[in-house]
């Protein structure tokens, strides 16, 4: 039999060019399976993740907010996926229009992020853990790297506090009794949950005379107990016990009772103070400059568009 060149030429490349394919399967053989076993091993080959809890991190656009969460993930649609619930979104440092939105918007226990805006994201590496989730930019609150939210504050756990500072003193001298004297002081205090107790305290031991025989005296004193916590929705301290009152005008005066004040600390930068709003349009990536008699208070890079500072 015989073959024109031209034919032969598309034979050897057909044979030499072949199509490459790959799949994950799960070798059914290793379970010693019989073959009356009617089992349906097709869920595993498919090296799809399972519903049930998962202990995971959670990154919210690059940055990591929350560890070590357990999400109840679920088959929707023949897809699992993971249930954000009303507590993970009052935790997720959106702003407030977007809380709004999607907390309106649950109709049972898992909350629809896909609501919010059609660029959601989420992926979940079950590898590393790790539920990655993208939010548009307009639906982020301001964040400043030294302040921390109400939402994702910790305040620890339960437990007790000593502090002390101890100094003894043993004197002898010719022809007179032998002097001891033992003086501690310190503060102690006990956390639970958002309560905090603090009292300070002053003890002392003198002893004069030989195998204890002389004068003794024992004291322990208490200073200054009282009791505090954060309330965070008003960004302020509430102090009961024995206190001093706080005042720009007037010198401190200590007394026993309740009292609550401000504290800035607590506020966002933005709140703390008294500062004007600038706003303004952006043509162009651009740097606005604040000044005042040439000398420069801030400056903030702005993307091209409406600017608020």
């Amino acid at each position: 039999m015989y073959f024109k060149k031209k034919n032969i030429g598309y034979i050897i490349s057909l044979i030499m060019c072949g199509g490459y394919t790959n799949a994950e399967t799960f070798n059914i053989n290793a379970l010693n399976l019989s073959a009356d076993d009617n089992i349906d091993l097709s869920y595993f080959e498919k090296n799809s993740l399972s519903e049930g809890l998962y202990e995971s991190d959670i990154i919210l656009n690059d940055k990591k907010i929350i560890r070590g969460e357990k999400i109840k993930f679920i088959n929707h649609d023949g897809t699992i996926e993971p249930c954000i619930t009303a507590q993970l979104i009052k935790r997720f440092p959106l702003n407030e229009e977007a809380k709004e939105i999607l907390l309106s918007s649950q109709e049972n226990e898992c909350i629809n992020l896909f609501s919010l805006d059609k660029n959601v994201a989420i992926d979940f590496n079950d590898s590393e853990q790790v539920l990655s989730i993208s939010i548009p930019q307009k639906y982020m609150a301001s964040t400043y790297s030294s302040w921390v939210s109400p939402e994702m504050r910790d305040y620890g756990i339960a437990g007790l506090i000593l502090d002390y500072t101890i100094s003894d003193n043993h004197l002898i001298r010719k022809n007179e009794e032998t002097r001891n004297q033992l003086y501690a002081f310190g503060n102690v205090g006990a956390n639970f949950a958002q309560w905090r107790l603090r009292a300070n305290y002053q003890y002392e031991n003198k002893l004069a005379g030989e195998d204890g025989r002389g004068s003794k005296k024992r004291n322990l004193d208490w200073d200054q107990v009282y009791a505090f916590r954060d309330i965070a929705s008003l960004s302020a301290k509430l102090f009961a016990g024995e206190i001093f009152i706080k005042s720009d005008l007037f010198d401190s005066v200590r007394f026993k009772g309740v009292s609550m004040f401000t504290d800035e600390s607590m506020m966002p930068p933005n709140l703390r103070g008294y500062a004007p709003q600038i706003t303004g349009v952006a043509a162009s990536n651009a740097t606005v400059t604040l000044s005042q008699n040439g000398r420069i208070i801030s400056q903030v890079k702005v993307p091209a568009g409406p600017f608020c500072d």
